[in-house]
């Protein structure tokens, strides 16, 4: 998040992907990029984030969502984070500024 509120998108996805089968899917990747540009565009700079969500779907996968506040409107954040038993990685993304949406993850 703290490359994403410094402006540098593409930066924060290769370091959140490194690593990991997401790194080499790049087409979702630059959309991920896009998306989270254009939101941040819309909803102006990111203030801060709090997690609003951590369930464990098992002790090796977890999914987090997060609430993330800027200047015009929240939107909110989501990861499956897998442990493969030497390190964290985060498997997938997800974001929207629509609560109702958010709220079902």
């Amino acid at each position: 998040m703290v490359s994403v509120r410094d402006g540098k998108v593409e930066q924060a996805y290769a370091d959140l992907f490194a690593g990991t089968l997401m790194s080499k899917k790049q087409a979702e990747v630059e959309q991920m990029v896009a998306l989270t540009a254009a939101a941040t565009r819309h909803c102006g700079p990111i203030r801060d984030w709090q997690m609003i969500k951590a369930e464990e779907f098992t002790p090796a996968v977890y999914n987090v969502v997060y609430l993330i506040r800027s200047e015009g409107c929240p939107f909110f954040f989501q990861t499956v984070n897998y442990d493969n038993g030497a390190k964290w990685s985060v498997n997938y993304v997800n974001f929207t500024d629509v609560y109702l949406t958010a709220k079902d993850w």
